[in-house]
């Protein structure tokens, strides 16, 4: 039985550098990618052929602007910005061929869910996509915002993301502002609870100051 061939990101980063062995290595990288990327953009455009087309589009783009690539970032980061970059032109693309507006995205990208059929979700993920189909044009990454029940009835308050969770929650109280105060107060609520724990002594040099979602700053 063959065995596996471990993936090492670094040594691959290394061979994408270097003309004589640039193929083989993208071509691992794709091996490697294509199932997360596929899902990363499978939650924004919804078709499975559609995901497809930009998925490949995706790769495109990623080949041709290799040499680009230095290594300042991780070459999954970069990946994910050029996935989302392709999904969110093939949206708009999508809308102005078809004469959508805004109030009709929803209904656009709900059928296409409905008529997909690779989908085997249920009415509750039809639900979720369409709210999010809602979302306003120019939300962005970071962008606080705000979740509402569906009778109107405000949830939380967080911050935006493109993925599977949609929302980092920061507060359940809807009202509160996200500004730097807030952000000051959890970090020192952080430290407060480090100094209990007896983690701040001279002995210690070493701790993790924040922990996401355990000091109700996830993200």
């Amino acid at each position: 039985m063959a065995q596996k061939t471990t993936y090492d990101e670094q040594l691959i980063i290394t061979q994408l550098h270097s003309p004589d062995t640039v193929n083989a290595a993208f071509a691992k990288v794709m091996e490697h990618y294509t199932q997360p990327l596929y899902w990363q953009i499978r939650r924004m455009v919804i078709d499975h052929d559609d995901a497809n087309d930009v998925l490949q589009n995706t790769f495109i783009k990623a080949w041709t602007n290799i040499h680009n690539f230095r290594g300042d970032a991780k070459l999954s980061t970069w990946l994910y910005k050029i996935a989302v970059n392709e999904s969110i032109t093939f949206i708009n693309k999508k809308k102005a061929q078809n004469n959508i507006s805004l109030d009709d995205d929803a209904t656009f990208l709900t059928n296409s869910l409905e008529a997909d059929k690779y989908f085997d979700g249920d009415q509750a993920q039809i639900k979720l996509q369409k709210a999010i189909a809602t979302l306003p044009d120019g939300l962005e990454e970071g962008d606080v915002v705000g979740v509402i029940a569906a009778d109107g009835t405000p949830l939380c308050v967080g911050h935006f993301q493109i993925g599977s969770i949609a929302v980092r929650m920061l507060s359940f109280d809807a009202d509160t502002s996200i500004d730097e105060d807030f952000y000051r107060q959890r970090l020192a609520d952080a430290l407060r609870m480090r100094q209990v724990l007896g983690l701040i002594r001279p002995d210690n040099n070493a701790f993790r100051l924040v922990h996401g979602e355990g000091d109700f700053l996830p993200g």
